[in-house]
């Protein structure tokens, strides 16, 4: 049944396509969605309004530059401009955002789960703003935001046992992790487990992250909105 016309929600993703076909209107409406949070990020870079209007400005055209010429990411729209403000502030992406487990897995996930994740769980936004970025239903976001979660959660387990700097028996503690909250390991393992879990701090921060799962999502994401300017940029832009 087709969705009535009052009730029709169009995605962000959608935008960035017509967008890329020339649709100024389609971009103006990304402008109105997204130009309020890249302006509170431009100003922690304690300029005047007048830089930080400027500086939005230019991350919004470099945006649509790089959506005509298709170098615009799989990915939600809204981190993707906010690595385009910080470069514009001479902040390239590995400065911006380092790489960590979390991330990489959250970068392995389709489109659709890593909108989800990135609007509810790490700006926190109401279910019903979430759906408009997303082109969704309200009603649709909580199944979806559990199932992503799940995803990432997965995702993250995997990205941990096969980093190469963590130990072997690190890793057997994480591939065991949720066996043992369940109480489903040996005495031996059990007892394994916990012996090592006393003495590693690795071990015992990931047991935290995995208990508190999926907020430090936000706290990994967190360097992006907050501006730190190279020496060689300070000043007005």
């Amino acid at each position: 049944m087709q969705q009535p016309l009052a009730d029709a929600v169009i995605s962000d993703s959608h935008l960035v396509e017509e967008a890329r076909a020339g649709d100024r209107d389609a971009y103006l409406q990304l402008w109105v969605r997204h130009v309020d949070t890249a302006r509170r990020v431009a100003a922690t870079a304690s300029i005047s309004e007048r830089s930080v209007e400027a500086a939005v400005n230019r991350a919004f055209s470099r945006v649509l530059g790089q959506i005509t010429v298709d170098l615009d990411p799989l990915g939600p729209f809204r981190p993707y401009l906010l690595r385009m403000l910080h470069e514009e502030f001479g902040i390239r992406d590995a400065a911006a955002l380092p790489t960590t487990n979390l991330l990489r897995a959250f970068r392995r996930l389709p489109v659709r789960a890593q909108t989800v994740l990135w609007y509810a769980v790490v700006e926190q936004v109401a279910p019903a703003e979430t759906a408009m970025f997303m082109g969704e239903q309200e009603a649709v976001i909580a199944p979806l935001l559990a199932e992503s979660i799940d995803q990432l959660r997965a995702e993250w387990l995997v990205e941990l046992v096969c980093d190469p700097t963590l130990t072997d028996t690190c890793a057997w503690l994480v591939q065991r992790a949720d066996g043992r909250a369940r109480g489903e390991l040996t005495q031996v393992a059990a007892d394994r487990f916990d012996r090592h879990v006393a003495g590693c701090e690795f071990c015992q921060g990931f047991l935290r992250t995995l208990e508190a799962f999926p907020e430090a999502l936000r706290d990994d994401f967190q360097p992006l909105f907050t501006l730190q300017l190279p020496a060689e940029s300070a000043g007005d832009l």
